[in-house]
């Protein structure tokens, strides 16, 4: 799976997108024959790495025939960035819903969504970490995914609302597990494993054989997963673990992937 842009001027002037890419992007988040289409209006987004290391790992799994099959799950996207996680899962054929807090974004998904011809299996709406009313606890989800280091930088939400949108949709008595990608930038986005611990979550880091953190970059095939698997981290010293963690030589852009659980529900994935 690959990716481009397409541009918003084509949209206008056709009246829907463009069935090429324009301004093609030298990327790649996979090795299947697919292409992943992103509007124009996403590319400055902040969050691509993380969007594309944790595409290229659901294209992995998919490959090794995980037991989590992307094809039997419900995801939200919580906080979607560039939509490129969010697209590649729809792809793969699970039921995908992408939120954001900006309105300006989420239109800027839809056409996305309708230029990759997801529209029945993505959709984008409005989630206000900081609100919530604009929460979607009515409905059930299996899998979250979110990167939520950017929006703490730019100081758009605080570390203790992602947790709780994050914990709302992971409430008592339900199944769904999610998995967070992470990217060092400031020091004070850290409290937010802090908080994680705080409302009762888990933490399992993706590591190699070495304990190194494993991620993929654009320029790298989805095979860099190889070997990789989650290992427990220590609920009383998550902030230490995340700031001083090691990464593993193809990990270049030094993004950490974590699977979130509620802790008592715990159960080591599988290598």
């Amino acid at each position: 799976i690959s990716f481009h842009c397409s541009g918003l001027r084509s949209w206008a002037a056709t009246g829907g997108p463009r069935s090429e890419p324009v301004t093609p992007m030298d990327s790649s988040i996979g090795e299947a024959d697919q292409s992943i289409l992103l509007d124009s209006a996403l590319r400055s987004v902040a969050g691509v790495d993380c969007g594309v290391a944790l595409a290229k790992y659901f294209v992995w799994r998919e490959d090794q025939a995980w037991t989590l099959k992307a094809l039997d799950r419900k995801v939200l996207v919580l906080g979607a960035c560039a939509g490129i996680a969010g697209l590649t899962l729809g792809k793969l054929g699970a039921e995908v819903t992408c939120s954001h807090s900006e309105l300006e974004v989420v239109d800027a998904l839809h056409r996305s969504i309708a230029s990759n011809g997801l529209a029945g299996q993505v959709t984008a709406q409005s989630l206000d970490w900081t609100n919530p009313e604009t929460y979607m606890v009515s409905c059930l989800f299996d899998l979250i995914i979110a990167a939520p280091g950017h929006a703490l930088a730019a100081s758009r939400a605080s570390e203790s609302a992602f947790v709780q949108a994050l914990s709302a949709h992971m409430a008592r008595g339900r199944r769904t597990t999610a998995l967070l990608v992470y990217k060092h930038t400031l020091e004070r986005e850290l409290h937010m494993f802090t908080t994680l611990a705080e409302a009762g979550l888990g933490l399992q880091r993706l590591e190699d054989g070495a304990g190194k953190a494993v991620a993929a970059t654009r320029e790298q095939p989805s095979s860099v997963f190889g070997g990789s698997y989650f290992v427990p981290m220590d609920d009383s010293n998550f902030v230490e673990a995340v700031r001083n963690a090691e990464f593993a030589d193809e990990n270049l852009t030094k993004v950490q992937i974590f699977w979130v659980h509620r802790r008592g529900r715990a159960r080591r994935m599988g290598r």
